[in-house]
Protein backbone atom coordinates (compact mmCIF):
# COMPACT_ATOMS: atom_id res chain seq x y z
CA UNK A 1 0.00 0.00 0.00
CA UNK A 2 2.84 2.41 0.70
CA UNK A 3 4.37 1.86 -2.62
CA UNK A 4 0.76 2.36 -4.56
CA UNK A 5 0.29 5.68 -2.48
CA UNK A 6 3.75 6.83 -3.48
CA UNK A 7 3.25 6.27 -7.04
CA UNK A 8 0.28 8.17 -6.81
CA UNK A 9 1.66 10.76 -5.29
CA UNK A 10 4.46 11.23 -7.41
CA UNK A 11 2.95 11.54 -10.33
CA UNK A 12 0.59 13.93 -8.80
CA UNK A 13 3.16 16.29 -7.91
CA UNK A 14 5.57 15.36 -11.26
CA UNK A 15 2.45 16.51 -13.30
CA UNK A 16 2.35 19.80 -11.22
CA UNK A 17 5.37 20.57 -11.14
CA UNK A 18 6.35 19.97 -14.76
CA UNK A 19 3.39 21.50 -16.76
CA UNK A 20 3.11 23.56 -19.78
CA UNK A 21 5.75 25.75 -19.05
CA UNK A 22 8.39 22.68 -19.49
CA UNK A 23 9.99 22.57 -22.94
CA UNK A 24 10.00 18.52 -22.74
CA UNK A 25 9.18 16.40 -19.57
CA UNK A 26 8.35 12.80 -18.96
CA UNK A 27 7.46 10.62 -15.91
CA UNK A 28 8.74 7.22 -16.28
CA UNK A 29 7.85 4.03 -13.60
CA UNK A 30 9.40 0.59 -13.65
CA UNK A 31 8.24 -1.84 -11.10
CA UNK A 32 10.49 -5.11 -11.89
CA UNK A 33 11.91 -7.81 -8.97
CA UNK A 34 13.43 -5.86 -6.68
CA UNK A 35 11.50 -2.94 -6.54
CA UNK A 36 9.72 0.32 -8.04
CA UNK A 37 11.64 3.14 -9.55
CA UNK A 38 9.87 6.65 -10.41
CA UNK A 39 12.28 8.20 -12.75
CA UNK A 40 10.94 12.22 -13.65
CA UNK A 41 12.81 14.28 -16.08
CA UNK A 42 11.76 18.28 -16.70
CA UNK A 43 13.48 20.58 -19.72
CA UNK A 44 12.99 23.95 -19.37
CA UNK A 45 14.56 26.95 -21.87
CA UNK A 46 15.35 30.06 -19.39
CA UNK A 47 17.13 32.93 -21.54
CA UNK A 48 18.25 32.45 -25.58
CA UNK A 49 20.86 29.68 -25.54
CA UNK A 50 20.06 28.95 -21.82
CA UNK A 51 18.49 25.86 -20.77
CA UNK A 52 18.05 24.21 -17.32
CA UNK A 53 17.45 20.43 -17.15
CA UNK A 54 15.69 18.47 -13.48
CA UNK A 55 16.45 14.85 -12.88
CA UNK A 56 15.03 13.02 -10.34
CA UNK A 57 15.38 9.25 -9.53
CA UNK A 58 13.75 7.58 -6.32
CA UNK A 59 13.11 4.02 -5.72
CA UNK A 60 11.42 1.82 -3.24
CA UNK A 61 12.30 -2.07 -2.57
CA UNK A 62 9.95 -4.20 -1.22
CA UNK A 63 10.78 -4.04 2.03
CA UNK A 64 9.84 -0.10 1.83
CA UNK A 65 13.44 0.82 1.86
CA UNK A 66 14.39 3.95 -0.16
CA UNK A 67 17.00 5.36 -2.23
CA UNK A 68 17.31 9.17 -4.21
CA UNK A 69 19.27 10.47 -6.45
CA UNK A 70 18.91 14.13 -8.12
CA UNK A 71 20.70 16.55 -10.36
CA UNK A 72 20.41 19.84 -11.83
CA UNK A 73 22.12 20.96 -15.00
CA UNK A 74 22.23 25.04 -16.07
CA UNK A 75 23.28 24.85 -20.00
CA UNK A 76 24.76 27.30 -22.72
CA UNK A 77 24.39 26.52 -26.07
CA UNK A 78 28.01 26.38 -28.27
CA UNK A 79 26.93 25.42 -31.21
CA UNK A 80 23.68 23.20 -32.73
CA UNK A 81 23.52 20.59 -30.61
CA UNK A 82 26.68 20.93 -28.66
CA UNK A 83 26.49 22.77 -25.09
CA UNK A 84 28.55 23.32 -22.01
CA UNK A 85 27.01 22.07 -18.84
CA UNK A 86 27.54 22.86 -14.98
CA UNK A 87 25.89 20.27 -12.91
CA UNK A 88 25.02 19.72 -9.53
CA UNK A 89 24.18 16.15 -8.19
CA UNK A 90 22.34 15.39 -5.02
CA UNK A 91 23.66 12.12 -4.30
CA UNK A 92 23.35 9.95 -0.40
CA UNK A 93 23.21 13.47 1.43
CA UNK A 94 25.81 15.01 -0.35
CA UNK A 95 26.05 17.98 -3.18
CA UNK A 96 28.19 17.22 -5.42
CA UNK A 97 29.39 19.94 -8.56
CA UNK A 98 30.37 18.56 -11.77
CA UNK A 99 30.99 20.68 -15.31
CA UNK A 100 31.21 19.46 -18.88
CA UNK A 101 30.38 19.07 -22.09
CA UNK A 102 27.12 17.73 -24.20
CA UNK A 103 25.91 17.06 -27.31
CA UNK A 104 22.39 15.68 -29.27
CA UNK A 105 22.33 14.37 -32.79
CA UNK A 106 18.92 13.25 -34.31
CA UNK A 107 18.24 11.60 -37.65
CA UNK A 108 15.06 10.27 -38.77
CA UNK A 109 13.96 7.68 -36.06
CA UNK A 110 17.42 7.76 -34.23
CA UNK A 111 18.44 10.04 -31.78
CA UNK A 112 21.92 9.96 -29.80
CA UNK A 113 22.94 12.26 -26.65
CA UNK A 114 26.07 12.19 -24.99
CA UNK A 115 27.05 14.16 -21.33
CA UNK A 116 30.60 13.89 -20.33
CA UNK A 117 31.26 15.80 -16.63
CA UNK A 118 34.09 15.77 -14.70
CA UNK A 119 33.93 16.36 -10.32
CA UNK A 120 34.88 19.69 -9.13
CA UNK A 121 36.65 18.36 -6.18
CA UNK A 122 40.21 17.96 -4.77
CA UNK A 123 38.69 14.31 -5.38
CA UNK A 124 37.63 14.03 -8.67
CA UNK A 125 36.04 11.69 -11.28
CA UNK A 126 35.13 11.25 -14.56
CA UNK A 127 31.36 10.40 -15.75
CA UNK A 128 30.12 9.67 -19.17
CA UNK A 129 26.13 9.19 -20.28
CA UNK A 130 25.34 8.14 -23.40
CA UNK A 131 21.83 7.82 -24.33
CA UNK A 132 20.72 5.83 -27.98
CA UNK A 133 16.97 5.78 -29.18
CA UNK A 134 15.59 4.49 -31.81
CA UNK A 135 11.74 4.93 -32.31
CA UNK A 136 10.51 3.84 -35.99
CA UNK A 137 6.66 4.06 -36.50
CA UNK A 138 5.07 0.52 -36.78
CA UNK A 139 1.14 1.13 -37.55
CA UNK A 140 -0.56 4.95 -37.25
CA UNK A 141 -0.28 6.72 -34.36
CA UNK A 142 2.11 3.84 -32.93
CA UNK A 143 5.32 3.47 -32.52
CA UNK A 144 8.14 0.84 -31.32
CA UNK A 145 10.56 2.40 -28.83
CA UNK A 146 13.93 1.04 -28.35
CA UNK A 147 16.37 2.75 -25.80
CA UNK A 148 19.29 1.93 -23.97
CA UNK A 149 21.18 4.57 -21.44
CA UNK A 150 24.81 3.69 -19.97
CA UNK A 151 26.08 5.59 -17.31
CA UNK A 152 29.82 5.09 -16.09
CA UNK A 153 31.75 6.74 -13.67
CA UNK A 154 35.65 6.11 -12.92
CA UNK A 155 38.20 7.61 -11.26
CA UNK A 156 42.60 7.15 -10.89
CA UNK A 157 41.87 4.67 -8.48
CA UNK A 158 39.86 2.44 -11.28
CA UNK A 159 36.03 2.26 -12.05
CA UNK A 160 33.40 3.20 -9.68
CA UNK A 161 30.10 2.10 -11.48
CA UNK A 162 28.10 1.76 -14.73
CA UNK A 163 24.69 1.67 -14.53
CA UNK A 164 22.55 0.82 -17.64
CA UNK A 165 18.96 1.23 -18.07
CA UNK A 166 17.54 -0.52 -21.20
CA UNK A 167 13.91 -0.31 -22.65
CA UNK A 168 11.47 -1.80 -25.19
CA UNK A 169 8.06 -1.07 -25.64
CA UNK A 170 5.36 0.78 -27.85
CA UNK A 171 4.29 4.25 -27.55
CA UNK A 172 1.20 6.01 -28.36
CA UNK A 173 0.73 9.62 -28.39
CA UNK A 174 2.25 10.60 -24.88
CA UNK A 175 2.25 7.29 -23.13
CA UNK A 176 5.11 4.49 -23.40
CA UNK A 177 4.52 1.11 -21.70
CA UNK A 178 6.96 -2.36 -22.34
CA UNK A 179 9.69 -3.92 -20.68
CA UNK A 180 12.45 -2.55 -19.12
CA UNK A 181 15.84 -3.45 -17.06
CA UNK A 182 17.97 -1.49 -14.94
CA UNK A 183 21.74 -2.80 -14.65
CA UNK A 184 24.00 -1.81 -11.95
CA UNK A 185 27.84 -2.19 -11.56
CA UNK A 186 30.29 -1.44 -8.76
CA UNK A 187 33.82 -1.58 -8.23
CA UNK A 188 35.50 -4.67 -10.04
CA UNK A 189 31.77 -6.78 -9.67
CA UNK A 190 31.32 -8.51 -12.52
CA UNK A 191 28.21 -9.66 -12.44
CA UNK A 192 25.83 -6.83 -12.52
CA UNK A 193 22.96 -6.71 -9.88
CA UNK A 194 19.21 -5.68 -11.54
CA UNK A 195 15.71 -4.87 -11.71
CA UNK A 196 13.63 -6.33 -14.30
CA UNK A 197 9.93 -5.80 -15.18
CA UNK A 198 7.51 -3.72 -16.84
CA UNK A 199 7.31 0.26 -17.87
CA UNK A 200 5.29 3.11 -18.36
CA UNK A 201 6.29 6.48 -19.43
CA UNK A 202 3.92 9.27 -19.40
CA UNK A 203 5.38 12.77 -21.51
CA UNK A 204 4.21 15.99 -20.76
Amino acid sequence: MRLLTYIATALTAASLLFGSKAKASDVEIIAGNTGVTLDAKVQLDVAPRVGLYMRNITGVDYTNAMNYFGLVDATVNIIPGLDVVVETQFVDGSVVPRAGMQYFVEAGNFSAYVLATAQLAKESNAEILTELKYSPEVADGLKLVLSIENITNAAGNGHNFSIQRLRTGLQMSKYTFGVGADLLEEGEQKVPSYNIGGFGKVSF
